[in-house]
């Protein structure tokens, strides 16, 4: 798995894009990304603007097999789309959770099967105590954060792992303290783990109060 992942599912959403965008984003990557991601059975609603990928384009049937891009405004000329373009993909939680207990070594169990974070294993510290770990997956919508913060507030004692650093905040970190919780950012711990081969740094240890 590579950080690349991270960072265009940050862009992307976890609800479901097209998957055109999805090898746009993972470029050379996206082989070995592709068991990370499974159809929804849907047709993707839109696609990025390649000109202002900010920009969305509309996703319209051109004939009985082949798709049309087009830009509400006029602004950008017509994209033409095959239909293993605009086949929706979603990320795959298992395979997902699997590779990363194989690869950041904690203990994987598919603890949650719905939800925006879920408890995908176990870890132990030094001193043999147990902490649940984490995995969020942003929707890509605009009350993702408050979906992280809600959820998180009922957690205690465990390791999340979120895909950037961007959702870490001055309230996220007073979450963490107040909860007991570690943060661990995917995309920048696999990066490290790229550029140092088999070294591999230990899971955040959870801080306990003395009893």
């Amino acid at each position: 798995m590579k950080a690349s992942f991270w960072k265009a599912l940050e862009a992307l959403g976890a609800g479901g894009a097209a998957a055109c965008d999805w090898q746009r984003l993972l470029g050379p990557d996206g082989a070995d990304c592709a068991r990370f991601l499974r159809p929804t059975g849907r047709t993707a609603e839109s696609v990025m603007d390649p000109c202002h990928p900010p920009h969305r384009l509309q996703i319209l049937p051109d004939g009985e097999r082949d798709f049309v891009a087009m830009d509400d405004e006029g602004w950008t000329a017509p994209n033409p789309l095959k239909v293993e373009d605009v086949v929706e993909l979603e990320p795959h939680w298992e395979p997902i959770a699997q590779e990363l207990a194989g690869r950041l070594q904690f203990d994987y169990g598919a603890w949650d099967n719905k939800g925006d974070i879920r408890r995908i294993g176990s870890c132990q510290d030094p001193f043999g105590r147990v902490s649940p770990v984490l995995l969020f997956l942003p929707p890509g919508a605009l009350g993702d954060w408050q979906v992280l913060f809600r959820e998180l507030s009922t957690r205690t004692g465990s390791t999340v792992f979120l895909p950037t650093a961007r959702w870490l905040t001055t309230d996220l970190e007073a979450l963490r303290v107040r909860n007991h919780l570690e943060f661990l950012i995917l995309s920048e711990r696999l990066a490290q783990l790229e550029g140092e081969g088999p070294i591999q740094p230990p899971l955040p240890t959870i801080v306990r109060p003395t009893g």
